[in-house]
């Protein structure tokens, strides 16, 4: 279910402070090679396409890569750590779809545990928000290799939570999040509630009549 297509192209965009004249310059992501990269980009933030990546916090260090691309059809990003890992690790991050056309359909999280010494049981989870410290809309967990996936969403703007619960320390990670998106859905009013709505306005329509007539 990777979405692999040609990357989309990268742009460099200042963002305005709403209500003053400061602008904060953001890094295009194609720049960012390891996690500290990101960490020192200009407001912790990069775009790749009409996607913008903002950092919120994390603990993963140096040796984590990180990479992005975006298609037509979505995008995918990966954090990868080139040594073995000691101690829980995260990272907190907001996705933003800047197309007003779209919006955020579906998640999956797929865990690689490389350089196995015993069982696959380190737990990576994800946990998809509607702000920070807002409603949990789903929790992806995959127990060694695997993927889990969750579809349905609706969203420009994600919150993500991704965690390590390190089980062996003497393995390296590699754990990618595919998005998928789609066209924004627009409600559209059934048969049935147009019937009754255009009911109603002919009922109006006709005790103002009377009203005049009288």
């Amino acid at each position: 279910m990777w979405i692999r297509g040609l990357t989309a192209g990268a742009f460099v965009a200042a963002m305005m402070v709403s209500g003053g004249a400061m602008a904060t310059n953001v890094t295009q992501c194609s720049s960012i090679g390891k996690i500290d990269d990101w960490k020192d980009a200009s407001g912790d933030s990069c775009i790749q396409g009409d996607k913008k990546f903002t950092l919120i916090s994390t603990n993963l260090s140096d040796h984590f890569d990180i990479d992005f691309d975006v298609s037509a059809n979505g995008f995918v990003h990966t954090f990868h750590s080139d040594e073995t890992l000691y101690g829980d690790a995260y990272i907190k991050y907001k996705i933003e779809v800047l197309d007003p056309l779209y919006e955020i359909t579906g998640v999956k999280l797929t865990s690689d545990i490389e350089n196995d010494s015993d069982t696959d049981d380190t737990i990576v989870k994800k946990k998809i928000y509607t702000s920070v410290g807002g409603t949990l809309i789903d929790e992806l967990v995959v127990t060694g290799d695997g993927s889990d996936s969750v579809t349905g969403l609706h969203a420009s703007i994600l919150y993500i939570e991704d965690w390590i619960d390190i089980r062996d320390n003497n393995e390296s990670y590699l754990f990618s999040n595919e998005f998928t998106q789609g066209l924004k859905t627009t409600s559209v009013p059934e048969p049935m509630t147009l019937g009754l709505l255009g009911a109603g306005l002919l009922g109006l329509g006709a005790v103002a009549r009377r009203r005049r007539a009288a």
